[in-house]
């Protein structure tokens, strides 16, 4: 179908990329997609659609819909008012997104909500960042300087190998790693516990 304006006044909301991150609409409040079929692939929230020909949905990011024989469907965020303060993280940066617009503006400049992995996991030669299981597993001193690197404000530590005083923050650390490593059943994580000495 040809697709027709509800209102000749909303030209400047009419977008082809609506709210994809890299689109230059991402911040309207309000958009309007000359298409019937639309694609959440690249959008970082959901989006109420709302079809020229009445249909409604709440769509998800990631996903694709079809609004039938709509000559157009009209888009606004829903998450504005569901929006909570958050970390973004990117290659050697952590930073707080206070406000959804701060987070769009993050978005663009690639930052994700997933901290940065640890990129180096060799066991074996200069600089590896992880014993091997017989070693009692568990990152070397230079994984763990690795990662922080990666992921500034982590309060990644090594194991607590040695004796420790009663109550002392090691002792707390051993108990609270312990307790939450219980099921591990594996080679590297019975190696590990043993080390911590669990």
């Amino acid at each position: 179908m040809a697709f027709k304006l509800p209102n000749s006044s909303i030209k400047t909301a009419i977008s082809t990329t609506g709210y994809k991150s890299d689109s230059p609409d991402v911040c309207n409040d309000v958009n309007i997609i000359p298409s019937s079929k639309i694609t959440m692939v690249g959008v970082a929230f959901p989006v109420k659609g709302v079809g020229s020909n009445g249909v409604t949905k709440n769509m998800k990011p990631g996903k694709n819909y079809d609004f039938g024989d709509a000559d157009y469907v009209v888009e606004t965020p829903i998450k504005k008012k569901d929006f909570k303060p958050h970390k973004m993280y990117k290659k050697g940066s952590e930073i707080m997104a206070n406000t959804y617009e701060e987070h769009l503006e993050l978005d663009k400049k690639g930052y994700g909500h997933s901290p940065v992995k640890q990129s180096n996991k060799r066991t074996t030669g200069k600089g590896r960042h992880f014993r091997k299981a017989k070693e009692g597993a568990g990152m070397t001193a230079a994984g763990v300087a690795s990662y922080r690197k990666q992921n500034p404000g982590s309060k990644l530590k090594t194991a607590v190998t040695g004796k420790v005083k009663r109550g002392s923050k090691a002792a707390k650390r051993r108990k609270a790693f312990c307790a939450r490593s219980k099921s591990w059943t594996g080679e590297r994580g019975r190696a590990a516990r043993r080390r911590w000495r669990c």
